[in-house]
């Protein structure tokens, strides 16, 4: 019974609220003001980051999605000898592509993700 209400109520939210990948300002709701204007900075399906934060489990959570995305970019850039780099060596493959993301990238630095 609870995870037909959840789903339920995911499904009205997907519809009444969208998704959205970045952040940006809602501007329901008790509005503060900001530099570039009124609302509540806001992520995903309308989730308030001012009252209701991201906890270190989602953070956590986050990060292995995104490592996993990057393990593959970086895996399908040595297909040949991927099984021949040691683990420290894999891990600081993946961490690099991590933290240079698209700026690496669009600066030469990393084509891996």
């Amino acid at each position: 019974m609870p995870r037909l209400l959840v789903r339920d109520v995911c499904t009205l939210l997907t519809g009444s609220e969208g998704f959205r990948g970045g952040p940006y300002y809602d501007r329901t709701g008790d509005a503060v003001p900001t530099k570039t204007g009124d609302g509540y900075l806001t992520i995903l399906y309308g989730r308030n980051l001012h009252s209701n934060p991201l906890t270190r489990a989602e953070g956590a959570l986050i990060m292995r999605l995104d490592v996993r995305q990057k393990l593959a970019a970086t895996k399908a850039m040595f297909p040949q000898s991927w099984h021949r780099i040691n683990h420290v060596r894999r891990c600081a493959l993946v961490e690099m592509a991590y933290n240079l993301g698209r700026a690496g990238r669009r600066r030469g630095y990393c084509t891996c993700g």
